[in-house]
């Protein structure tokens, strides 16, 4: 079944040309991969230290033992920034260490950036109130809903 999938994927007549194709463009894909992956760990950093900067660290520890919102925030921060620091970490082993150069780097980055997708889609307020067994409207209030985000 992979090998009849995998002959629908090639770009070339030849699996030569399209190895040779894909080696060729392989340390760009994950070199840029690594960028985006590093943005968004710096960026889910930056918001995390904004928010302590604007509540305290001892209100912080407060809100997440008393309030759903906070938990779901946090929840929904740690995930995202554990996701880019898990993608950035892999394609550093590659491109830095060299290892796994036989592992088809195309189809793990596409399955890593889809992980990343599940991540922001299922990190929406509403979506991970749910996750978390209550009612969006009542979590976030009726001007908050799915539609609006």
């Amino acid at each position: 079944m992979y090998y009849r999938v995998r002959a629908l994927d090639l770009r070339f007549d030849s699996r030569s040309d399209e190895e040779t194709f894909k080696a060729q463009r392989e340390s760009d894909l994950l070199r840029w991969t690594r960028v985006g992956a590093l943005v968004g760990v710096l960026v889910t950093i930056s918001h995390g230290i904004a928010i302590l900067g604007f509540t305290g660290f001892a209100e912080i520890l407060k809100l997440h033992l008393d309030c759903l919102k906070s938990q779901i925030a946090f929840t929904q921060q740690v995930v995202w920034c554990l996701t880019c620091a898990f993608i950035a970490g892999v394609t550093t082993l590659r491109l830095n260490f060299h290892l796994g150069k036989k592992w088809d780097w195309e189809i793990l980055v596409m399955a890593l950036m889809v992980c990343a997708v599940l991540v922001v889609i299922l990190g929406q307020t509403s979506n991970l109130t749910v996750l978390f067994g209550e009612d969006p409207d009542e979590v976030w209030g009726a001007e908050s809903s799915s539609s609006r985000e």
